[in-house]
């Protein structure tokens, strides 16, 4: 499996010109790369067995014979549910080296949008979701992801069943959405809000921007679509990935109103921008409207929910560390909270 993964895991490989396969996909990839920094996205992902839906970062050329491989990967499986994604790093010749880590969440991460963020350092790697870390890691491989690297998202079915499931063609058409995605450059000691991070850019997918983005139209061993232009594509404020059979590409059907909170929300969407602060086993927002509260721990078991003025009393909780989601019309924000 290892040998295949190689190849498989990448959504990249060696792009190899478009087959006619049976199947297509979709891959959207930057013009430019960055080195370093942090991204947000606003996603949802495709449910059903031997899918993938993805974000990750590449060192463009690291497919080529004898190049030093740079890859980190966020991968969510439509197998089980949507209930998991898989964390990754991949470096050496060839992608021998890897670190995968798989992560399951409480709900299906193909019913509703979710907030993933990847931070790249020369320090450390991290992922989180909802804003609850997940992962970091340090080391070798870290000191590895070097160069500057280019930032895609796709959606593709893989062939290797003990990693993906088995597929099963009547499950097409399925498609992953995404809301926005946001990037901010690494500025150690010197960033937004005592960070690290400088917010750069965010897109909201109102438009397709091709100065930023291009539309793959490779394989690669491993992969049964081809990746297929038109299969990306923006409508209604998000941007569709879909997967699907050879002559039903695109999209047709209502894009899911879900959305998620971040960076300069306020800003651009003219949305409440909140304070969420604790005092005294206390929860305050930093207005007096009133709002749809729920909060669950990390297991996704719900501890509270109700509608709540500025302020909840939340001394009677365990110990521990939860998720505030306060929804509003303008969509829905989540936090981070630690009990003690």
């Amino acid at each position: 499996m290892k040998k295949i993964f190689i190849l498989a895991a990448i959504a990249l490989s060696l792009q190899l010109q478009a087959q006619n396969k049976a199947y297509k996909g979709g891959e959207l990839y930057s013009t430019s790369s960055v080195l370093y920094g942090k991204f947000e996205m606003c996603m949802q992902a495709s449910k059903a067995s031997g899918l993938l839906s993805t974000f990750f970062l590449y060192k463009n050329g690291s497919e080529q014979q004898g190049a030093a491989w740079e890859e980190i990967d966020i991968e969510i499986f439509g197998k089980n549910n949507a209930l998991s994604f898989q964390s990754n790093i991949i470096t050496g010749t060839g992608g021998a080296t890897k670190s995968e880590q798989v992560h399951t969440n409480a709900t299906s991460l193909a019913d509703d949008f979710h907030v993933y963020t990847l931070e790249w350092t020369p320090d450390y790697i991290a992922w989180y979701l909802d804003g609850v870390e997940l992962r970091k890691t340090t080391g070798a491989q870290v000191t590895l992801c070097s160069s500057a690297m280019s930032y895609r998202f796709n959606t593709w079915i893989s062939n290797s069943v003990p990693w993906v499931g088995a597929f099963t063609a009547g499950d097409l058409p399925k498609h992953q959405f995404v809301d926005w995605l946001s990037y901010s450059s690494y500025t150690k000691g010197a960033g937004d809000n005592g960070t690290d991070f400088t917010f750069s850019w965010k897109d909201d997918f109102t438009t397709y921007n091709s100065s930023r983005w291009a539309k793959a139209n490779w394989t690669f061993d491993g992969n049964l679509v081809d990746y297929d232009p038109n299969n990306i594509r923006t409508q209604d404020g998000k941007l569709i990935l879909s997967c699907t059979t050879s002559g039903a590409t695109g999209f047709t059907g209502s894009v899911p109103a879900g959305t998620c909170a971040g960076p300069n929300s306020s800003k651009e969407h003219g949305a409440v921008q909140f304070d969420l602060f604790m005092n005294e086993k206390t929860l305050y927002l930093n207005n007096s409207d009133v709002y749809q509260i729920t909060i669950v721990d990390l297991s996704g078991k719900k501890v509270f929910s109700g509608r709540v003025n500025n302020s909840v009393f939340i001394g009677e909780l365990p110990a521990g560390i939860y998720i505030v989601n306060i929804n509003t019309a303008e969509g829905s924000f989540n936090k981070k909270i630690v009990l003690n």
